[in-house]
């Protein structure tokens, strides 16, 4: 159970994060003390190094097929690991950083979180002006002002002509309904989109 092959983006994560030990010719078991000693995998509470390793040489013996794992370094990093089988009883590890998605998703998750406990409704919309986010107080907002539940794919057409069939608009006199639709349509038009993400938030 040795290192037969390493790629580059693996040498170029051993530089840039300052450890050793996937060098072709390692002993697998070899190289997980050495990701114990330089802070990259960690044991847990009151787990020993020789507990640590055999548990997870067990799981390694007994994997068949294809297993999907995350690794979290004790300096933040996160990888995400694929282990794959071989006919031959060999194993593939494709190892994939995910660091600043996980970022991402932690961020996003925060945004949620504040904008659900907001007692500002929000509303974000995509570039077809189709709903894509909406928070506790637009949904309530939706049901106590015009009757309508609020849904994820939901068109802006449909939301704007419940407004107007609840009366929820004050359309001037000269204007059939459809007119007064297609103006609130054209307006939103004419809002400038976000170039990164294609979407827009009221």
């Amino acid at each position: 159970d040795r290192i037969v092959f390493a790629n580059q983006f693996v040498y170029d994560m051993q530089q840039q994060r300052g450890f050793k030990g996937f060098e072709v010719g390692v002993e697998w078991r070899d190289l997980q003390k050495h990701l114990l000693a330089q802070g990259v995998s960690y044991l847990k509470p009151e787990q020993t190094e020789a507990e640590y390793i055999e548990e997870i040489a067990e799981a390694r013996k007994n994997l068949k097929g294809q297993q999907i794992r995350e690794r979290r370094t004790q300096d933040g990093m996160e990888y995400l690991l694929t282990d794959t089988r071989l006919d031959n009883g060999g194993l593939v590890t494709i190892v994939t950083d995910v660091t600043e998605l996980k970022k991402q998703e932690a961020d996003l998750q925060r945004l949620n979180t504040a904008t659900d406990f907001s007692s500002v409704g929000t509303l974000i919309w995509n570039k077809d002006d189709v709903l894509i986010y909406f928070n506790k107080s637009a949904h309530q907002y939706g049901l106590h002002s015009f009757d309508f539940e609020f849904r994820l794919g939901a068109s802006y057409d449909e939301v704007a002509r419940r407004q107007v069939e609840t009366a929820s608009f004050e359309i001037p006199e000269n204007m059939s309904d459809e007119e007064f639709i297609a103006e609130l349509k054209s307006q939103r038009a004419n809002i400038s989109y976000n170039e990164n993400d294609d979407s827009v938030a009221e």
